[in-house]
């Protein structure tokens, strides 16, 4: 995988810029911006700096700067900033106004990090260079994901040849700049090819639909959710955007709606560790093995599928480097990294996605992906908002007992006895789960993923 050389030189040339609907940055002025903060501010770059950002053009202008001039940051969401890890000297927030975008204008707020005095001495970060990202999974512990800078670049600028972004081209970015999918397959990759930019911070339909009237994007970033949300539109859009997901894959009747609603939609497999990895195939000939789920490797990534558990292994040569605790301690990683899929081959160097391993389970001798009932019960009641499925102990003869919960709508939506009785005519008899629980709501982890541990042992409770 190449190196990226003079990437910063060629973005200041181009005419692009980075906007939202109310403020604008342009490209060009970027220099200026950045000498002013050089003057103005003195960063330790062999410490961290916690930054607490925002999906707005203010915040991609700071991870441009952090990146480029090689400051050591770790990224994090605006609703996530009193939660900075120690080994964060520092905490870099942002002007809740802006009147205009002179570079005076642009006061960056530094405060000291109060957990940054809890550490022992010596327990500091050493020998460290790069970007910080967090992960948490499904069990709402924080992963602490070291990148170093040029790495992320080198990732970056796959996405690029993957999917030919180029100068002048549109980005629509619906996701937060402060994940992997937002900022690895969308902020970085439009800067390397010197592509514009258009944010929102909120992931709404209305939003997203303003976004595509103004910016008429020729890429567009959407979450599976939003995906979901727009299909119950009923209507069409005309537009020439490609769209790309990542996170749960649709069910192939959500897939085939939003294709014939909206446009191609690719969806992309990725992680906060290595960024993506791989993508559904694009074309007309080649729908009903995007809507199915094959994906193909980008690029010098390759994929490899554990014999015993059939667990999806993944070589990125531009991947991170080491996880870090609380202090900034490194946890070394391999060579081959594990990510917790579990994965079948295909025709073509392809490969799909069953779910995640962790979310498997025996059930009457075979073995059973909940992700995957997720997906279909998704597909069968896209009229419901939240819907998670889990396990339970059952009897020897039919194993474990499939549950599943869905947050009740304000406008009404089926009953339990509806959703049993559609789920058992269209799923086969394996995958119809042994019980249903409507409820108030779906608890959350801070991350914004279903509280899965915390819900199966309320589940009761919360459904009386």
């Amino acid at each position: 995988m190449k190196p990226v050389k003079d990437w910063f030189a060629r973005l200041v040339k181009s005419d692009g810029i980075i906007g939202n609907g109310h403020f604008m940055v342009r490209y060009e002025d970027l220099p200026a911006i950045f000498r002013y903060w050089d003057n103005t501010y003195v960063f330790n770059t062999k410490r961290c700096i916690g930054l607490s950002l925002g999906n707005d053009p203010l915040s991609v202008v700071v991870l441009i700067y952090f990146i480029y001039k090689k400051i050591n940051g770790y990224i994090s969401s605006e609703i996530l900033a009193d939660k900075f890890p120690a080994f964060c000297d520092q905490i870099l927030t942002l002007p809740d106004h802006l009147k205009e975008w002179r570079p005076d204008q642009l006061q960056l707020q530094l405060h000291d990090n109060p957990g940054w005095k809890t550490l022992k001495p010596g327990r500091a970060i050493k020998e460290f260079s790069g970007m910080i990202l967090s992960s948490s999974g499904t069990t709402g512990k924080a992963k602490y994901i070291y990148f170093k800078h040029e790495d992320l670049l080198r990732n970056a600028l796959n996405v690029v040849d993957r999917f030919g972004f180029s100068r002048g081209q549109r980005l629509f970015i619906t996701v937060p700049v402060t994940h992997m999918f937002g900022l690895g397959v969308g902020v970085l990759p439009a800067v390397l090819a010197s592509a514009n930019i258009f944010l929102t911070g909120k992931a709404n339909i209305i939003k997203f639909l303003e976004g595509h009237s103004v910016f008429t994007p020729h890429f567009t970033l959407v979450s599976p959710a939003l995906c979901r949300m727009a299909i119950t539109l009923k209507k069409k859009v005309h537009s020439r955007s490609l769209y790309i997901s990542a996170g749960e894959r649709l069910d192939t009747r959500s897939y085939e709606a939003f294709e014939d609603q909206f446009g191609e939609l690719v969806n992309l497999y990725g992680s906060s560790e290595l960024g993506a990895i791989a993508t559904s195939p694009e074309g007309d000939n080649n729908k009903k093995e995007r809507w199915e789920g094959a994906l193909t490797p980008l690029q010098g990534i390759d994929i490899q599928l554990d014999k015993r558990y059939g667990e999806i292994l993944c070589h990125h040569p531009a991947s991170f480097t080491a996880y870090l605790d609380e202090e900034g301690c490194r946890m070394e990683r391999s060579e081959w990294h594990l990510t917790k899929d579990v994965g079948k081959d295909c025709e073509a160097n392809a490969f799909k996605v069953s779910g995640r391993i962790d979310h498997c389970v025996n059930r009457s001798g075979f073995l059973i992906s909940l992700d995957e009932i997720e997906s279909k019960l998704k597909g069968l009641f896209p009229e419901i908002s939240g819907l998670i499925v889990f396990e339970r102990p059952g009897d020897q003869n039919s194993g474990a007992e499939i549950i599943a919960v869905y947050e009740k709508s304000d406008a009404g939506g089926p009953s339990e006895e509806e959703i049993k009785l559609r789920s058992g005519k269209n799923l086969n008899k394996h995958l119809v789960p042994d019980a249903v629980y409507l409820v108030p709501e779906i608890k959350k982890l801070s991350s914004g993923k279903p509280d899965r541990n915390y819900m199966k042992q309320h589940i009761t409770e919360l459904a009386g």
